[in-house]
């Protein structure tokens, strides 16, 4: 998932993701990979520059109890990241938006497919198909 994998590239070189990306990792770990929310809040403990321990474990336990889920697909074209995925992502550097924004839809050998499509994507894949490249 480029949107994901981006801002993980960027918490893992540089100890820093923003408060949206904290937000939409957490809702992809627990709500579509149903990773434990605590394994993600120790993971992000220990990567995060600016780690704050109650920030940290409130954001992580309100993503997997008490906030809505964020689409990773929708939110990847809402928030215009494909320079930031093309940033952080050099498989994806010279491929087109849509590519860029889902490449599992495309033939792309040097950037591996997601472990699941979620059908809950649908609508968000969708509206990216009908982008002009």
């Amino acid at each position: 998932m480029p949107f994901v994998d981006a801002h993980m590239r960027q918490l893992n070189e540089t100890g820093y993701m923003s408060n949206r990306s904290r937000v939409n990792c957490a809702s992809y770990f627990v709500h579509d990979l149903k990773i434990d929310w605590t394994w993600g809040a120790a993971y992000f403990e220990s990567k995060l520059i600016d780690y704050d321990v109650s920030s940290n474990w409130m954001n992580w336990h309100m993503q997997a109890f008490e906030i809505y889920y964020t689409n990773p697909v929708h939110q990847s074209n809402k928030y215009k990241a494909k320079d930031f995925i093309r940033e952080w992502i050099p498989e994806l550097k010279d491929k087109n938006d849509m590519e860029v924004l889902i490449p599992w839809e495309f033939d792309i050998p040097d950037y591996p497919q997601p472990i699941e499509i979620f059908s809950k994507w649908e609508r968000a894949i969708n509206l990216i198909k009908k982008i002009k490249v």
